[in-house]
């Protein structure tokens, strides 16, 4: 050990500096606590040992949020199919955010010849006509083994009428009534209509007495009951009745022949305007009443003619 010396005014003054004492103990440094921060604060070190033992208590703020990435896809691209007993594999032919995954998908081994089948059987079920213009189908209401077959087939289309014997063409009503007609042929209902005409047909709206209980063909009985189109609610109804509907409509009066809606409400002929209209409305006329009263002559029961005309006469 040397010595320090230090000078002043008076002269040198020596100082024994002191011996050297012992190594101390080797100090110690530990973590503590780790301590995650919010985001943005500041990170700190605190010692809350010695500074011979020092333990760490370390605070570490976390990041602030980031931004979302883009949403990854995944799609199947192509399928190919390989030799037995390759290896299978995908492989992304895309990115790693829109995935374009690739197959290759090994064909297994052939197998071994399975034992034959039963033998199949086809049978046909029902034979169906559909409508002209409908779809042909089959339908199997078997089995797949047993099959039988049922079959729709559509009619087919009416074709063009074809001669009539030795005329070319069947006469009208107005060709049978006139009689003038010597090239086209006359059916049964053409005759009677020529008949009628021919020989002076019964008018419309003309009586007559009877004894019967039915009316005669183009007849109608006298029972008080009332005419009318099909949706009129009238006694008798019907396109038969219209010419008759006409003749009394004109000829009668709201008082003798009264007209009503098909409600059964109360009309008039000056409401109606004519007998078409009233007709087209649905509307029902009443037949002269005779039930229950005496007509001149002695007469006991009467008929109206309900012919339309010669062309509509039943």
């Amino acid at each position: 050990m040397s010595d320090i010396v230090i000078t002043n005014d008076g002269g040198p003054v020596t100082i024994t500096a002191p011996a050297q004492g012992p190594q101390g103990p080797a100090g110690t440094v530990t973590i503590g606590t780790v301590t995650t921060g919010a985001p943005g604060s500041g990170a700190s070190v605190e010692n809350v040992g010695t500074p011979q033992r020092a333990v760490l208590d370390i605070a570490i703020p976390r990041g602030n949020p980031g931004t979302n990435g883009a949403a990854a896809t995944v799609a199947v691209g192509t399928v190919t199919t390989a030799a037995p007993g390759s290896s299978a594999s995908v492989a992304n032919s895309g990115t790693t955010n829109a995935a374009v995954l690739d197959f290759t998908i090994p064909r297994g081994n052939p197998g071994a010849d399975g034992d034959d089948g039963a033998s199949a059987t086809v049978a046909v079920g029902t034979v169906t006509t559909g409508a002209a213009g409908s779809s042909a189908s089959v339908t199997n209401v078997g089995t797949a083994l047993a099959a039988i077959l049922d079959f729709v087939i559509p009619r087919g289309n009416t074709g063009a009428a074809g001669s009539d014997g030795i005329f070319s063409a069947i006469a009208s009503q107005a060709e049978a009534e006139a009689g003038t007609e010597n090239t086209k042929g006359m059916t049964a209902l053409r005759v009677g209509q020529a008949i009628a005409a021919l020989a002076g047909g019964v008018p419309t709206g003309r009586m007559r007495p009877m004894f019967d209980d039915t009316a005669a063909s183009g007849w109608l009985l006298m029972d008080d009951g009332s005419l009318g189109s099909a949706s009129s609610g009238a006694t008798h109804t019907g396109t038969t009745y219209q010419a008759l509907f006409n003749k009394i409509y004109d000829k009668g009066n709201d008082t003798n022949c009264p007209i009503q809606t098909s409600a059964g409400g109360a009309t008039t002929r000056a409401a109606q305007t004519n007998a078409a209209t009233a007709w087209a409305n649905n509307c029902r006329i009443f037949i002269p009443k005779i039930l229950g009263r005496a007509a001149a002559g002695g007469w006991c029961r009467f008929g109206v003619d309900v012919a339309r005309s010669r062309s509509n006469r039943r």
